[in-house]
């Protein structure tokens, strides 16, 4: 008869002195049962909630469990709820998978022995598992009030921005400019108002103050910077919250309404006027790019999630064809973010890589502002808008009288209406129906302005003009791929067929992950490379059987259905 044990240990937060803790006195148990534990008979998850049902130490406990040489037929553990907080039937499961396979479970904080040999027992240990699923609930539920009465009154709730300094005041912790920090903040809001791009911003800072950030400044760091809403005196808290389950934390967005917005003068960094300057432009730039001259909408309407990252929804993975999502991995310095496939965290998909999506994202913007949106491409299609452009302002024309007779027929309707109103006035549904008239009047009129606004365009392209004009089109195109989501992935859509492939692969040479990509453009060309985990890529020349007149028909196309710039800068923050 064997005389070994097993030990499982867990802690939901960051305390390895917690998890040793609960070996250290698991041992002592098992030596009151008359038992020994080596130390690969040890299994433990640090940092992970009980709720998870994807755990190394866990996954590593259930493997063992199911070899044949398994030397131990006990697990000590402190409690049940150790193995599961989850729903009841996971923690069910969990113990008569292992009670079945001939191992034993003992509690050394109840020293009692787990059975399910009873309908009386099964009864105990859903109750059991009900109670660490509530004790959990109720964590939660406690935790996340606290934080937010903490945002309420002005208190520090989490990471420190760049330009703040944490200062502990009694109980609790409060924000602090940092006036060294805090010049930098202003000086990233003051080159974005003259035009930077957040590419160009990182660069800058990467030179200037190598070692303000451990990982060094990149695009998306800058993007968050100008969206903090801190910097204008604002604390804002609850835009997110964390739901666990099964497969692991995951942040889910919060509706606007149940944010918490505390004023705070005393933190602002950035004067009113230069924060409404830089938010303005973009403002007006997606305003802009939302529909069409034509006033159709091009594609379908981005979501929030998607507008956050350049490549969402674009890249596929090559095993399966499965669509790779956005996750992230954050720690207490710094976020990271990669790609990974969505049918391998269902369980449908071998492929466990990660991509780093900073680098491809790079690499795929680089094939373009390179290759594609080049001040070559505008002498292709210089020619081509200007022998377009005599046909212009009659097809205008045309379109403006058609709203005109649209704006007719719509004062007739509101007319009728009101009279009808005027005989019934309690009833809601011609109440309801006047407002919608009035609404898509109001439309109608904002779309006539807006072609009296192109048709004053359209006269004024003159062929002299048009190399000026179509150089600050594609320099806004440029600067939306590397830092406007919203407008970029607009663009691409125009650019590319299909979606982006990407492989993951061992290096032989280096031993590290690398990552390739292929994708076919609009333009009948090819564009592939690799991306390396450290940071490195290596885009690939274009290949294809596409020529000039393609590239040229491609950007023509792009010209009629994206608007013109919004103002010399360009979109380009």
């Amino acid at each position: 008869m064997t005389t070994r044990a097993a030990i499982y240990a867990r802690k939901s937060t960051d305390s390895d002195a917690g998890v040793d803790r609960q070996i250290e006195i698991a041992r002592d148990f098992g030596t009151e049962l008359g038992r020994t534990v080596d130390d690969g008979d040890v299994f433990r998850d640090n940092d992970v909630s009980g709720a998870i049902f994807n755990r190394p130490g866990l996954n590593a406990l259930l493997n063992a469990v199911e070899r044949k040489d398994r030397r131990w037929n006990v697990l000590i553990l402190m409690n049940v709820d150790r193995l599961s907080r989850g729903s009841i039937a996971d923690s069910l499961f969990l113990q008569q998978r292992i009670l079945e396979a001939g191992v034993e479970i003992w509690e050394y904080q109840t020293k009692r022995r787990i059975e399910r040999a009873t309908a009386t027992d099964e009864l105990k240990g859903a109750i059991d598992a009900h109670t660490a699923r509530s004790y959990r609930d109720d964590i939660a539920a406690k935790v996340r009030p606290a934080m937010r009465k903490k945002a309420e009154q002005g208190h520090q709730t989490g990471t420190v921005a760049l330009g703040y300094e944490s200062v502990v005041v009694g109980d609790h912790k409060e924000l602090r400019k940092r006036p060294d920090h805090a010049a930098i903040v202003l000086q990233i809001f003051e080159w974005s108002a003259k035009g930077w791009g957040i590419k160009r911003i990182a660069d800058k800072l990467n030179a200037e103050y190598p070692s303000l950030r451990r990982r060094g400044w990149s695009g998306a760091g800058v993007r968050e910077t100008l969206n903090n809403q801190l910097y204008n005196g604002v604390i804002v808290f609850g835009k997110s919250r964390q739901v666990t389950t099964r497969e692991g934390k995951h942040k889910v967005a919060v509706p606007e309404k149940d944010w918490v917005r505390v004023e705070r003068e005393d933190l602002r960094i950035v004067p009113a006027p230069l924060w409404k300057a830089v938010h303005r432009r973009k403002a007006e730039l997606f305003k802009k790019y939302e529909r069409t001259a034509q006033g159709r909408l091009q594609g379908r309407p981005e979501t929030t999630l998607d507008a956050k990252h350049l490549l969402a929804g674009f890249c596929v993975c090559s095993e399966c064809g499965g669509r790779m999502v956005v996750w992230a991995k954050s720690t207490k310095k710094t976020n990271y973010r990669y790609l990974v496939c969505n049918r391998h965290r269902a369980g449908t998909c071998a492929n466990k890589r990660s991509v780093p999506l900073e680098p491809l994202t790079d690499a795929i913007v680089a094939h373009f502002t390179e290759g594609v949106l080049t001040a070559q491409a505008i002498a292709q299609v210089t020619q081509d808008l200007a022998a377009d452009a005599d046909g212009s302002p009659e097809r205008v024309a045309a379109r403006r009288e058609a709203l005109k007779a649209e704006l007719g027929q719509m004062d007739k309707r509101i007319t009728q209406a009101v009279e009808a109103l005027i005989a019934a006035p309690s009833s809601p549904a011609l109440a309801e129906a006047l407002k919608g008239a009035e609404a898509q009047k109001t439309t109608l009129q904002a779309r006539l302005t807006q072609l009296d606004e192109a048709q004053a365009t359209v006269a004024a392209w003159t062929e002299a003009g048009h190399q000026e004009r179509v150089q600050q089109l594609l320099g806004d195109w440029q600067g939306a791929l590397r830092g406007a989501p919203e407008v970029g992935r607009q663009i691409l859509k125009k650019l590319l067929v299909g979606h982006i492939i990407v492989r993951s692969w061992t290096d032989s040479e280096t031993g590290k992950v690398a990552h390739s990509y292929e994708a076919q453009g609009t333009y009948g060309k090819a564009l592939s490379g690799t991306v390396a985990n450290w940071g490195l890529f290596a885009p690939e020349d274009e290949r294809g059987t596409g020529g000039q007149d393609d590239l040229r028909a491609e950007l023509k196309a792009l010209v009629e259905a994206l608007p013109m710039p919004v103002g010399p800068a360009g979109p380009t923050s």
